[in-house]
C-alpha cells in the first residue's frame, strides 16, 4: 500500500528525461489538501496548493542539463518523491505500429551498433502494452513502464528508427534525448484517438459504426475465452521463437509453410473486434496514449498505415483528425514527422492491397496539415517483407526533418517533389522540388516510371534528368486525349531518383492532357 499521500504519473521516474526550453508539466493524484513542493538539486522551483483527487503543477522552462535530482513533497513529514539522474534535453513520441515497434535486435546493422550503442545521455521509455481495464493484472509488464539508458544491454529492446532518430539528434545538437515508446504492431491509426473524433466526422464514422454493429453480434463471454487463448497462445514459448525468426527474416521453406497454414487458421478463428481488442477505435488511445498525454515533448515521429488498407482512400482525413487528436490533448501544436509506406507486395499470409492509395494520402497529409512533414523511403522497401530491416535510413531522415522544421536549420530536408507535368518542345518534362543541387539516378536508368496513353502503356524513347526535372522523349500520343504519368505508383516499386542530399523522389500520379 502507498504511504505517501500523493501519487505522480508512471511516466515519471528516476532516469527521465524533461523537454528544454518548453514548461514543463508535473501531474499525479492526492488523497488530501495539501501543498505540493518541487525543488531541483534542492533549490524551490515550485509551490502550490491542491486539492483532493487529481492535480498537476507546471515547472518553468529550463535548458538542458544532466545529473539532476528531482523532490516533490507533500505538507505530511517525510511525505516525498525523488527522483534521480534526471536529465533536461529533447524528447519525442515514437509511435505507430511495427514498424515503428521494430526493435533493433532485428535491424540489419544490429550486429554492428549495438555493442557500441553506450551514451547515457540517449534515453528510452516504453509504454506498456495494455488495451482493457485490468490487463496489468494478467500479463508481465516488468520490462516496460520506466526510463531506461542506452546500453548495448538495453539497446535490443528498443525501436531501431527511435534509435537512429535520437544518435542523429545527440550526435548534432549535444544534449540529452529521450524517446517515448507508445506504439504497437497491427494498430489502425482509428485506434490512436479519443472516439468523438471519429464518430462527429460523418466519413470516419465508419469505424465507430463498424465497431458497433459487432458488439450487437458479440458472444461477450466466449469473445473474453477467446482472446484470453489467443493472448496466451502469443506468449508460448514456440510462438516466441516464430515470431523471432519472422521479425529475423530467418523462416527456411518448411517453416514458412507451417507459419502460413498457422496464420490463415488464426486469422479464421480470431477473436472478433470487441471490448478487449486492442484496434477498436478508441482503445489505445485511452488505455496507453492517454496515460502519457501532456508529458511536454518537442514533437512526433509516427510510422503506420499498413494496417488502414481497406480504407486507404479516407487515410489522409483519419490521420488529420488523430493528429489534431493528440494536439488538443496535449494542448500543444505537436510538429508531426512521419514515415511514407515502403514499398511492399507481399508477406506470409498477408498482401498489399491499396498501398499506392495510401502514400497518397500520407503526402496530402504533409501538403495540408501545418507543421506534419513526411519523408520518403521508397528506396528501402522489401518486395517480400512488411517490415524493411534497414531502419537507419528512415531514423536518419527523420532526424534530418526534424534538423529542418522543427529545429529550423537551412538545410535540405525534403524528398523530391513532382510539380505538374507539361510538354515542352514535344517533350515531357516533369519539373521537381526539393532538388538542392540537382537531381541525379542510381544506376543506368530512371526505375518506375509509367506512361500511359487512353489506356495504352508507352516506352520511353529517352529519359534525361536535368538538376531540376525529369526530361522524356516518347511516341505514340498522335491521337491520344490525355497522358497519365506514374512514378513508382505500385505496391511495390524501386526509385532510384535522388536530391542532393540522398533523399529518394516521392511516388506520384498524374493525369494530362495532350495538345
Amino acid at each position: 500500500m502507498n504511504k505517501r499521500s500523493f501519487t505522480v504519473a508512471g511516466i515519471f521516474g528516476d532516469y527521465m528525461v524533461l523537454q528544454r526550453e518548453k514548461p514543463i508539466k508535473i501531474w499525479g493524484t492526492s488523497r488530501v489538501e495539501q501543498t505540493i513542493n518541487v525543488f531541483i538539486n534542492v533549490n524551490e522551483v515550485v509551490s502550490t496548493r491542491i486539492m483532493p483527487g487529481e492535480w498537476q503543477i507546471t515547472l518553468p522552462a529550463m535548458e538542458a542539463a544532466r545529473g539532476l535530482e528531482i523532490k516533490i513533497t507533500g505538507d505530511a513529514q517525510n511525505d516525498e518523491l525523488i527522483f534521480k539522474n534526471v536529465a533536461i534535453g529533447e524528447v519525442w513520441i515514437a509511435g505507430g505500429q511495427s514498424n515503428m515497434e521494430f526493435a533493433l535486435e532485428f535491424d540489419a546493422e544490429a550486429k554492428k551498433v549495438i555493442p557500441q550503442a553506450n551514451n547515457p545521455d540517449i534515453r528510452f521509455y516504453d509504454c506498456p502494452k495494455v488495451k482493457f481495464e485490468g490487463q496489468e493484472n494478467q500479463d508481465d509488464y516488468s520490462q516496460v513502464g520506466f526510463w531506461r539508458g542506452l546500453t548495448p544491454q538495453n539497446a535490443p529492446f528498443y525501436s531501431a528508427v527511435g534509435f537512429y532518430f535520437a544518435s542523429k539528434l545527440y550526435e548534432r545538437y549535444r544534449v540529452p534525448v529521450g524517446i517515448l515508446g507508445c506504439n504497437w504492431g497491427g494498430t489502425t491509426a482509428a485506434t490512436w484517438m479519443d472516439e468523438r473524433y471519429l464518430v462527429e466526422d460523418d466519413e470516419l464514422s465508419v469505424y465507430w459504426q463498424e465497431y458497433q454493429n459487432g458488439l450487437e453480434k458479440l458472444d461477450i463471454g466466449k469473445y473474453i475465452t477467446d482472446e484470453k487463448k489467443a493472448r496466451d497462445d502469443m506468449k508460448s514459448p514456440m510462438m516466441v521463437s516464430i515470431l523471432r525468426k519472422i521479425l529475423e527474416g530467418s523462416l527456411g521453406p518448411v517453416l514458412k509453410m507451417i507459419v502460413l497454414a498457422g496464420m490463415r487458421s488464426m486469422a479464421k478463428n480470431a477473436p472478433a473486434l470487441g471490448p478487449y481488442s486492442e484496434n477498436r477505435p478508441g482503445g489505445l488511445y485511452h488505455m496507453m496514449l492517454k496515460k502519457i498525454a501532456g508529458f511536454t515533448v518537442r514533437g512526433v515521429i509516427w510510422y503506420q498505415g499498413e494496417s488502414d488498407d481497406l480504407k486507404a482512400g479516407i487515410y489522409a482525413r483519419l490521420f488529420a483528425a488523430m493528429i489534431r487528436c493528440w494536439r488538443d490533448a496535449w494542448q500543444d501544436e505537436l510538429p508531426f514527422l512521419f514515415v511514407q509506406l515502403a514499398p511492399w507486395e507481399r508477406w506470409l499470409a498477408l498482401n498489399a492491397l491499396n498501398f499506392p492509395i495510401i502514400r497518397e494520402q500520407q503526402d496530402l497529409v504533409s501538403r495540408t496539415i501545418p507543421g506534419a512533414h513526411m519523408v520518403s523511403i521508397m528506396d528501402y522497401g522489401e518486395r517480400d517483407d512488411v517490415h524493411p530491416k534497414h531502419k537507419r535510413p528512415v531514423g536518419e531522415r527523420l532526424a534530418l526533418l526534424a534538423r529542418g522544421k522543427v529545429y529550423g536549420e537551412d538545410i535540405l530536408c525534403e524528398a523530391p517533389e513532382a510539380q505538374a507535368a507539361r510538354f515542352e518542345n514535344g517533350d515531357l518534362v516533369i519539373p521537381f522540388l526539393y532538388t538542392g543541387n540537382g537531381l541525379f539516378i542510381k544506376g543506368k536508368s530512371l526505375e518506375s516510371l509509367e506512361l500511359i496513353a487512353d489506356g495504352k502503356k508507352l516506352e520511353p524513347i529517352k529519359v534525361s534528368i536535368t538538376p531540376s526535372s525529369v526530361r522524356v522523349q516518347v511516341t505514340g500520343l498522335s491521337f491520344a486525349k490525355e497522358l497519365e504519368i506514374r512514378f513508382a505508383y505500385r505496391n511495390f516499386a524501386e526509385v532510384n531518383l535522388y536530391n542532393s542530399a540522398d533523399l529518394p523522389a516521392k511516388p506520384f500520379r498524374q493525369v494530362i492532357e495532350v495538345r
